[in-house]
C-alpha cells in the first residue's frame, strides 16, 4: 500500500508538471477559467484530486457536438470540420467620426467567433486651393467631412490692386483720348475715363490733325428747289459735337431739320451757326440721342415736332427761344434730367411738373424761368459729377465720366445731398457703387436699368433715410446689397426685376427684410437666399474661377449666376464636393450661351433659370437632375435639342404649384427634338422625375 500510494503521488506530480510546462510554453494559449464536463459541472482541478474518467483541460465531445474555435477551450485547435464560419463580418455598431464601431464574425449556428473594433474617423473630401484676386478672397487647399461639420477651410485675404499710373492722352478729331488713370496689372480695375473726339481745329484752312479742308460739316441734305434745303442726316460727318451750318455745301440755306435726321446718334452737343434760318425741327429728329447734354436752339425757330428730343436723357438745361410757337406731343418725353427750363416764348406757358402740354417740356423740371438772365443752379464739379443746388435743395444729377467702379462724392461743399431721380438711369458701364455717408436719399429710377451693376455698399456712418420707387429696378446683375442702419423706408418696386439679388446685409433699425418676400420694402428680398443682420456675417457667395457664381450654406448649395464670356458651357460637377441646384433666373437673359451641359451633381433647375437665353440651341441633362421648375427655358426660341440621361419617370404639372401631374412618355423624351419642344413651348409649369425605391425600376413607359 505504501508503494502504491507513493506511485500515485508521483504520477500526480508528473501530470501537474506536464500541465504547467504546456501552459508556460504556449504564449498564445490562455488557461481557461473552467471546462464543461459531461455532467455540466466544473472540470477544473483544485490540485489535490481527480475524478475517475475525467480529462483535465479538454471539453467533452459528446456526439461530436462541442463548439470549436470559440477561444474558450485550452486545447482547442479550431479545426473541427463541423464548425466553420460562413458569410461576412457583420457590423453591430456603426462607427462615427468620433466614436468607434464594432463588427462580429459568427458561426453558422449563431455563436460569436470573434469581435473586433471599427476605428472612428472622418469621411474626408479634399478640395483644391482657390487663388485670391485683387478684390475677392481665396482659400487654402482644405478638407471636410461628408458626415459631420469637420472642416479645415481657411480664407486667403484679397490681394488689393497692383496699380500702375498712365498719363493722359489728348483727343483729336479722329481719335478719342483719355484722362490720366490708374489700372491694375492683375485685374480689370481701372479709373480710365475716355475723352470723346473733338471737332476739327482748322489752321490756314486745314484741320491740324486730319488735314481736312474746311468746308463745313458734310451732312446730308434734301433740296427744296427754292434755294433752301432740309438737313436729313449725318452724311459723312463723324463728329459728336455738331454745328448746324447756315448753308449746305451747294450754297442752299438750311431751313429745317428733317424727320429722324439724327435719331439715336452718339452726339453730345448741338448748336446752330450764327444767323441760322432753321424754323422747324422734324419728327423724332434727335430721338434717342442719350448722350446729348448741350443743346442751343436757334433764334427764329418756330416749330418743334413730336418726339423731336424724346429720350435725350442727358439734357439738364434748355432755353426755348422767343420765336417758338408750338411743341409737338412727347417732344421731350424721357428727358429725365431736364430740370431747368428757360422759357422765353410768349406763345407757351410752361409749368414745372406739367405732364400734359408742350411736349412734356416741364414734366421733369424743378425750375422754369422766363428771364434768361436768371443764374443757373446747375454746376459741374471737376470730377465730372453734375449737381443742382438751390437753397437747401442739393441733388446729384449724374456724371460725365465713365468709371466702372464709382464712389459718389463725399459731400457738396461739406453738405449732404440727395441722388436725383434718373441720375444714373441706364448707365451700362457702372459695375460697383459706393455711397458715402452724406447721401440722404436715392430718387426714383436713380440707378434703374444699370444692367452691369454688381454690388452696392455704404461708407462710414450712413445717413441714408429713404430709397424711392424703382430706384434700382432692373439691375439684373446686382447680387448683393447692404442696408445701412439709418435706412427707414424703401418705396414700391425699388428692387423689382433684380433677379440676381440673392444676398442682403440688413443693418437697418427700421426695416426687416425677409427672403422670398416680393411685396415688402420694394421687393428687395424677392430673390434672396440669405439675409444677414449680424455685423460679423460674411458673404456666402463665391466664384469658382471659371465665372460660375455659387451660394453655399450648410445644407443647400446653389448656382446663382455666370459672369464669364464662354458660349459653350459645361456646368461644374459639384459645389464644394456636394450636389447643387441651379437657382431661379441664374442665366436669365444671357444672349451669348449656345450650349449647356449639366453634369454630375446638378439636382434641379429653378424657374426662369435659362429664360431669355435666345442663342441657346442644345442642353444636356445628367441623370442627377430630378426637377425642372416652371418656365426654366421660356423664350429659348433657338432650343432644338434636349438630351435626357434618364427619360423615364418624368411628370408634368398643369400649374406651377401643383403637387401631382401626368406622365411624359420616355419615348418622347428620348427624341432630343421632341424633348426640346417640351421645354421650349409646352413648358408652362413644373417637371419632375419620380424616384422609386427599387433601383431596377425603369418607369412607366
Amino acid at each position: 500500500m505504501k508503494k502504491q500510494g507513493l506511485l500515485f503521488v508521483l504520477l500526480t506530480v508528473a501530470l501537474l508538471a506536464s500541465l504547467l510546462f504546456s501552459s508556460c510554453g504556449d504564449d498564445a494559449q490562455e488557461t481557461p477559467s473552467e471546462d464543461v464536463t459531461e455532467s455540466g459541472t466544473s472540470g477544473v482541478s483544485d490540485g489535490t484530486e481527480f475524478e475517475s474518467g475525467s480529462s483535465t483541460g479538454s471539453t467533452s465531445t459528446e456526439s461530436g457536438g462541442g463548439h470549436v474555435g470559440s477561444g474558450d477551450d485550452m486545447f482547442d485547435d479550431g479545426n473541427d470540420p463541423e464548425h466553420t464560419c460562413v458569410g461576412a463580418w457583420t457590423v453591430t455598431r456603426e462607427a462615427t467620426c468620433l466614436e468607434a464601431g464594432e463588427e462580429q464574425l459568427k458561426c453558422e449556428c449563431g455563436k460569436v467567433l470573434e469581435t473586433r473594433v471599427i476605428a472612428a474617423g472622418h469621411v474626408i473630401v479634399k478640395q483644391d486651393a482657390l487663388a485670391a484676386t485683387c478684390t475677392g478672397e481665396g482659400r487654402e487647399a482644405y478638407e471636410f467631412c461628408q458626415r459631420c461639420d469637420y472642416n479645415t477651410y481657411k480664407t486667403v485675404k484679397a490681394l488689393g490692386h497692383d496699380k500702375k499710373t498712365h498719363a493722359a492722352k489728348a483727343p483729336t478729331c479722329t481719335e478719342k483720348g483719355h484722362e490720366a488713370y490708374d489700372a491694375c496689372t492683375r485685374c480689370d480695375y481701372s479709373t480710365f475715363v475716355e475723352v470723346s473726339t473733338v471737332d476739327h481745329v482748322y489752321e490756314n484752312g486745314l484741320c491740324k490733325w486730319c488735314q481736312k479742308e474746311y468746308g463745313g460739316q458734310p451732312f446730308a441734305y434734301s433740296s427744296n428747289g427754292d434755294g433752301t434745303c432740309t438737313l436729313t442726316g449725318m452724311g459723312e460727318c463723324k463728329d459728336t459735337s455738331l454745328e448746324i451750318p447756315l448753308k449746305a455745301e451747294n450754297g442752299e440755306y438750311v431751313v429745317a431739320i428733317g424727320e429722324n435726321a439724327f435719331a439715336r446718334q452718339n452726339i453730345v452737343s448741338v448748336s446752330f451757326e450764327t444767323g441760322s434760318r432753321v424754323t422747324s425741327i422734324g419728327v423724332a429728329a434727335f430721338d434717342g440721342c442719350a448722350r446729348l447734354s448741350r443743346l442751343t436752339l436757334p433764334d427764329g425757330l418756330k416749330t418743334i415736332f413730336e418726339r423731336a428730343f424724346k429720350g435725350c436723357k442727358s439734357l439738364n438745361s434748355l432755353t426755348i427761344p422767343s420765336s417758338v410757337e408750338s411743341i409737338g406731343s412727347s417732344a421731350f418725353r424721357g428727358c429725365f434730367k431736364l430740370i431747368e427750363v428757360y422759357n422765353l416764348s410768349s406763345h407757351l406757358t410752361v409749368t414745372a411738373g406739367e405732364d400734359t402740354v408742350n411736349g412734356l417740356l416741364g414734366l421733369y423740371a424743378l425750375d422754369v424761368y422766363t428771364d434768361q438772365n436768371t443764374p443757373s443752379c446747375i454746376r459741374t464739379e471737376k470730377d465730372g459729377f453734375v449737381f443742382y443746388e438751390k437753397g437747401d435743395e442739393r441733388y446729384l444729377l449724374g456724371r460725365t465720366g465713365s468709371l466702372m467702379r464709382l464712389s459718389l462724392p463725399a459731400d457738396l461743399d461739406g453738405k449732404s445731398y440727395s441722388v436725383y431721380r434718373y441720375a444714373f438711369f441706364g448707365d451700362a458701364l457702372l459695375t460697383h457703387l459706393t455711397i458715402p455717408e452724406k447721401v440722404t436719399s436715392i430718387g426714383q429710377y436713380a440707378f434703374a436699368g444699370c444692367e452691369s451693376l454688381l454690388d452696392v455698399n455704404f461708407d462710414g456712418e450712413s445717413t441714408l433715410a429713404r430709397i424711392e420707387a424703382n430706384a434700382f429696378s432692373e439691375c439684373s446683375s446686382l447680387w448683393q446689397f447692404t442696408l445701412p442702419e439709418s435706412l427707414a423706408e424703401i418705396k414700391g418696386g425699388a428692387f423689382s426685376k433684380c433677379y440676381a439679388l440673392v444676398e442682403i446685409f440688413d443693418f437697418s433699425a427700421a426695416i426687416k427684410v425677409e427672403a422670398k418676400n416680393e411685396k415688402d420694402h420694394g421687393g428687395i428680398g424677392a430673390y434672396a437666399i440669405g439675409v444677414y443682420t449680424s455685423r460679423d456675417a460674411v458673404s456666402r457667395v463665391f466664384e469658382d474661377g471659371e465665372g460660375f457664381r455659387f451660394y453655399a450654406e450648410t445644407h443647400s448649395k446653389y448656382l446663382v449666376g455666370y459672369t464669364g464670356e464662354k458660349t459653350v458651357l459645361t456646368l461644374p460637377v459639384s459645389c464644394l464636393g456636394e450636389e447643387y441646384r441651379i437657382y431661379r433666373y441664374a442665366f436669365f437673359g444671357n444672349t451669348r450661351v449656345t450650349s449647356v451641359a449639366l453634369s454630375g451633381k446638378v439636382s434641379g433647375i429653378g424657374e426662369y433659370a435659362f429664360s431669355g437665353c435666345t442663342a441657346l440651341a442644345d442642353v444636356t441633362f445628367s441623370e442627377s437632375v430630378v426637377s425642372i421648375d416652371a418656365n426654366a427655358f421660356f423664350g429659348c426660341d433657338a432650343l432644338t435639342s434636349a438630351a435626357f440621361a434618364k427619360t423615364s419617370g418624368w411628370l408634368i404639372a398643369t400649374t406651377a404649384s401643383a403637387i401631382s401631374g401626368t406622365g411624359v412618355k420616355a419615348t418622347e423624351l428620348s427624341d432630343t427634338a421632341t424633348a426640346a419642344k417640351y421645354l421650349r413651348s409646352t413648358y408652362a409649369a413644373r417637371y419632375w422625375r419620380y424616384m422609386p425605391p427599387d433601383p431596377n425600376w425603369s418607369g412607366w413607359y
